[in-house]
């Protein structure tokens, strides 16, 4: 094969390799040759024009195999099959309209997806994505490694060199945060938020606080003309906006939604 894009062998396998390129992908079988799997693929949406950007393998069933989609076709970012391709599942969710560069799996079947504006997470189970990219630039992520030894997620960014974090973990029942803040930011509770963080006006500065309970912001927090940020009540784990130009700190007023999960207060 010419032109491909992304190459996954199979850890359970040996026998088995993955390759995309050309806008399709395909399956190695030794003894039988290649399968093409695109019109599987296209039958759950996938459109032929858009970059198969990376493959990742379940490491214990070469069946297993997740995909990552570029473009900015909305809601064809992610897709799943568990058959070796023979039928796939759209896993795009709730993901911003943006390209997706590259896609890792954890130990705890989580995915993590790295796009043009930082990482995003979705815990096994889960039908949405969360963000994942607190204190990353908003520039595109290239590459997700995980390091186990340290349970830290490496990333390598087109522009802005390499940053690691600690891997995704469940959310505490009630956080405090201080101090300032610019880039991408998210943090969620079980049950309550109080903050005297300061959101900078930096480019591309957005925050989201998340609490079941309820979000306090203490005196000492500013949202600097520029930022973006929102307040949601729906708490840990649960699905909220990820559009990828929610609102400004300038433009949007300062609002009370007493009956809505989702609490814009600008």
């Amino acid at each position: 094969m010419a032109g491909n894009w992304s190459l996954s062998t199979c850890p359970s396998n040996t026998d088995v390799i993955y390759a995309a390129g050309n806008n399709s992908i395909n399956r190695f079988q030794w003894g039988v040759g290649w399968t093409n799997l695109t019109p599987a693929l296209s039958a759950a949406g996938y459109s032929g024009n858009l970059k198969i950007s990376d493959i990742e393998v379940y490491p214990y069933n070469h069946n297993y195999v997740f995909i990552a989609v570029a473009g900015t076709t909305a809601g064809l970012k992610v897709f799943f099959t568990a058959d070796a391709g023979t039928t796939w599942q759209n896993w795009s969710y709730n993901l911003p309209n943006v390209p997706v560069y590259s896609i890792k799996r954890d130990n705890a079947d989580g995915l993590y997806v790295g796009t043009s504006i930082g990482v995003f997470y979705k815990r096994n189970g889960a039908a949405h994505w969360e963000p994942f990219s607190n204190g990353l630039p908003p520039v595109p992520v290239t590459e997700i490694e995980l390091w186990p030894v340290s349970n830290e997620v490496w990333v390598s960014t087109f522009g802005r060199g390499i940053w690691y974090t600690t891997q995704y973990n469940s959310c505490q029942p009630d956080v405090i945060l201080s101090g300032g803040i610019t880039g991408n930011y998210y943090k969620e509770a079980s049950n309550s938020i109080n903050s005297t963080q300061i959101i900078y006006g930096a480019a591309g500065t957005s925050a989201k606080y998340n609490a079941q309970g309820q979000v306090k912001l203490s005196p000492g927090f500013k949202a600097v003309w520029g930022s973006t940020f929102r307040t949601y009540t729906s708490g840990c784990g649960a699905a909220i906006n990820l559009s990828k130009k929610p609102g400004t700190a300038k433009t949007k007023k300062r609002t009370r939604q007493r009956n809505k999960k989702e609490r814009p207060i600008k």
